[in-house]
């Protein structure tokens, strides 16, 4: 399991370009190291939303899980993570498990995608999959990647974040018919194994994006109830 400080900012869709500037003439020499790419991200609940309740209530020590994939589904080379993220204040961990989405029927109800997932995760992850099992949100966004030149620090962007609730005729894909596009993207920063004094180096300011808690699941869970 990897712990890391993170820290996200929020900014205005219209901005990106900019604030992708911005970064690139940081003086800490950030780089593109990574092809931009879709994120898709199936998250799961419990049946009365206890990690969202979380979320909103501002608990310190809190976790999420997730289904992720990379770009479109290609049943026969497309890998899969499952992951369960645990958050407590700016330190984050994440255990994680990969398989091939061959081993999954991708097009099955919610019912058989949870047997399938319990057949396929280690041991260890599942009294937590057991409690949160109720597939809540589908997430997508397009993603880019950045580092420093000393390596130490790891930046994304995202931006065209869209969400909708799954479609439990495909869990997998959006629902066209309910899918709500955001007007922001968010930026990021993950560092490991930082002092206090570099870690406050990275929290910059800039007019083009701001400081605090986002949760990408919450904000999907708000829109795609209201």
């Amino acid at each position: 399991m990897t712990v890391r400080i993170e820290k996200k900012y929020t900014f205005n869709q219209i901005d990106k370009n900019s604030v992708r500037d911005w970064l690139l003439g940081s003086a800490l020499g950030f780089k593109e190291v990574f092809c931009k790419r879709e994120v898709n991200s199936l998250y799961f609940d419990s049946h009365d939303y206890f990690c969202y309740e979380e979320n909103l209530s501002g608990v310190s020590k809190r976790s999420k899980a997730r289904l992720r994939w990379y770009n479109n589904i290609d049943p026969l080379s497309t890998k899969a993570t499952f992951e369960i993220k645990v958050k407590s204040n700016l330190l984050g961990n994440k255990l994680s498990h990969q398989f091939n989405f061959k081993d999954l029927n991708f097009t099955s109800s919610s019912h058989n995608l949870i047997i399938q997932l319990r057949n396929l995760l280690p041991i260890e992850m599942l009294p937590y999959f057991d409690t949160f099992s109720e597939p809540s949100l589908l997430v997508q966004y397009q993603r880019e990647y950045y580092e420093d030149i000393q390596k130490k620090v790891r930046i994304t962007l995202d931006d065209e974040i869209i969400f909708s609730k799954p479609s439990y005729e495909n869990l997998f894909s959006m629902n066209s018919s309910q899918k709500i596009s955001m007007s922001h993207g968010v930026l990021e920063v993950k560092i490991e194994n930082a002092s206090e004094a570099e870690w406050k180096k990275i929290f910059f300011s800039n007019h083009l994006i701001r400081g605090g808690r986002h949760s990408k699941y919450a904000i999907g869970i708000n829109a795609t109830s209201s």
